[in-house]
């Protein structure tokens, strides 16, 4: 005849069963509860340390509701997309809804305009799009974001002025520009900040949002190009400066070398003079100031008259391209 157990531990037994049947279930439940909160969080790494710690973080956010109920493409196909501000476009839920309000607006100004006007208005968007492609390609780091954004603005705005015909579009755009996450943790106290309207945080880690502390809206290039110019324009006004000097100091020589002739000479012969022309019986002084010293002289003396031929202008052995004679320290001829 078999032993007949406890009373007690018949009961035990029992209990264990029942709480395994009551229990397991609630536990497969919270846990498929908790996997989907988990998923739920938009930013990849709080989503990684939700699903890490089991939820037990107090500064895991609440999932929000998107304000759509589907993310919105860009206005191109991104599976053809080669250029990388089109791989970053396609990546960013807020730069592809920029993109696709652009799109949308360009194809109601194509619409509206004549046949003759279209080659020309589709050229000029695709010279825009070559345009903010080298221009924010050549940004670094975290001012793509900005510069795609405001670039893209702009051309929303140039399309708009240009065909005021064209209709709104319904749904609004996203906030211009990403916040950053301002998540702190503490081992007494955890504090949650709710920042303003933050864009989208799948946002790729190769473009982080950029810091509130950096320079929002600024260009190295930019800068750099704006200093060169700066460089440029302070030479250029000392060039002219030292131009105005050197053309006053000319003046006044020119002024003072003319009042010494005048003093001299008189009116007449120092008129003559500054005009560097000569004439018979002009002095070898007066020869002198007017085309000053020669390059050659030669000699003749003959029935006690001295005289002289001045060679100006050496163009070769023993030519010249003018000579002037004199007789007795005055001036009797020339040839040029």
């Amino acid at each position: 005849m078999p032993k007949i157990p406890p009373v007690g531990l018949v009961i035990f037994a029992c209990s264990v069963s029942a709480y395994g049947v009551l229990f397991v279930p609630s536990a497969a439940a919270q846990d498929r509860e908790l996997i989907k909160r988990c998923l739920s969080i938009s930013n990849v790494d709080e989503r990684v340390d939700c699903l890490e710690s089991g939820g037990t973080t107090s500064d895991a956010p609440q999932p929000q509701k998107s304000p759509q109920t589907a993310r919105t493409g860009p206005s191109f196909d991104c599976r053809a997309a080669s250029h990388s501000i089109e791989r970053a476009i396609c990546s960013d839920a807020t730069l592809a809804e920029w993109d696709s309000r652009l799109g949308q607006l360009f194809q109601q100004a194509r619409r509206s305009k004549k046949p003759t006007e279209l080659q020309a208005f589709v050229e000029s968007q695709r010279s825009w799009i070559q345009q903010r492609n080298n221009t924010c390609g050549a940004v670094p780091g975290t001012a793509v974001w900005s510069c795609i954004v405001d670039m893209t603005r702009q051309r929303i705005t140039a399309l708009s002025d240009s065909q005021q015909s064209i209709e709104p579009l319904p749904s609004p755009l996203p906030s211009l520009r990403p916040q950053p996450q301002t998540a702190q943790r503490d081992q007494s106290t955890t504090v949650q900040t709710t920042p303003a309207p933050t864009a989208p945080s799948n946002v790729p880690k190769a473009m982080p949002s950029p810091s509130a502390s950096g320079s929002e809206g600024s260009n190295p290039l930019l800068v750099i190009l704006f200093v060169i110019g700066a460089i440029v324009g302070a030479i250029a006004v000392f060039n002219n400066i030292q131009k105005r000097q050197r053309l006053m100091e000319e003046k006044r020589r020119a002024e003072t070398e003319r009042q010494r002739l005048i003093a001299k000479y008189g009116d007449d012969i120092a008129e003559r003079i500054l005009a560097h022309t000569i004439w018979q019986g002009m002095t070898e002084d007066q020869l002198i100031e007017s085309w000053g010293p020669p390059a050659d002289r030669d000699y003749e003396v003959r029935h006690a008259k001295t005289k002289e031929t001045w060679k100006y202008g050496q163009v070769g052995r023993n030519r010249f391209s003018s000579r002037v004679f004199i007789e007795n320290g005055h001036v009797v001829g020339w040839k040029q």
